[in-house]
Order: structure tokens, then C-alpha cells, then sequence
């Protein structure tokens, strides 16, 4: 026996309501906090490398800071308020952000720091300092 659904029963308008309420408003809780973006870090013998991906972002939207051994990456972006009539059904853009920080280790350069950021990828080269030639020195016995 098959089993007819009619579409105009107020049963099903009212939970298609509460689906579409409960998802607006898991969506929007989902993009006010910041995400924690993907990263690669690699080690050479004269720099660290970190990419970091965050797709959808201008270049000006980015800020990457160096500060008292911290590493800070700060991407946001947010939904425009067009004022306009269109009648939305669903509306998933809103502000979209992503942080992370890293704690720099004490034989890098920060001065020398840079980035570049290409196809949603965030590219940061952060050069080590130079070693200091520690060579052996005889000291003599006064």
C-alpha cells in the first residue's frame, strides 16, 4: 500500500519550518566564529615555510603580524547588506573569518618576514637567523 503525502497538510509546513529555521540558524552560528584554517609547515636549513589555506579572500583582507614571537594570521571577510526587494529563501553568506597564531622560535628573523598570497593560499617565509661561527679559541693562563 502506498502511502500519499499531501504537501498543503499543515503537519508538513510547520516541520518544514522548524528544518529550515533549525538550519539558518546552525549556518549562522557556523560563521560568527572564527575557523581555524588548514596549514603546511615545512623547515628548510634557511627558513620555515607555512601556507595557509583560505580560499575566497582578497589580498586586503588578510593581515599577517609578527609580534613579540607570535606569528598572526587574521582573515575576515563579511556578507554584504545590499539593500535590495529580492526575497531571499535561504541566505548562507554571511561573515566568514579564520585565525591562527603561532609561537615563533627564537632563531628566526621577524624583520625579514613575508608573504604572498596566490589561488587561496596564504604563502609566509619566515627566514632563520644567521649562525654565529663558533670557533674554538685557545685561552691563555695569565
Amino acid at each position: 500500500m502506498l502511502l500519499t503525502i499531501n504537501p498543503n497538510q499543515k503537519i508538513f509546513t510547520e516541520m518544514n519550518q522548524i528544518m529550515d529555521e533549525f538550519l539558518n540558524n546552525s549556518t549562522k552560528l557556523q560563521n560568527k566564529k572564527a575557523q581555524i584554517p588548514a596549514v603546511n609547515v615545512q623547515e628548510t636549513d634557511e627558513n620555515f615555510h607555512i601556507e595557509v589555506r583560505i580560499p575566497g579572500f582578497e589580498k586586503e583582507q588578510i593581515k599577517v603580524k609578527a609580534d613579540k614571537g607570535i606569528l598572526q594570521i587574521h582573515a575576515s571577510q563579511s556578507a554584504e547588506n545590499k539593500e535590495d526587494s529580492a526575497k531571499y529563501h535561504m541566505r548562507e553568506f554571511y561573515t566568514n573569518t579564520y585565525e591562527r597564531n603561532f609561537t615563533l622560535p627564537e632563531n628566526v628573523n621577524q624583520d625579514l618576514i613575508k608573504a604572498e598570497y596566490k589561488n587561496g593560499i596564504l604563502f609566509i617565509n619566515i627566514p632563520k637567523k644567521e649562525k654565529e661561527n663558533l670557533s674554538i679559541k685557545e685561552i691563555n693562563i695569565l
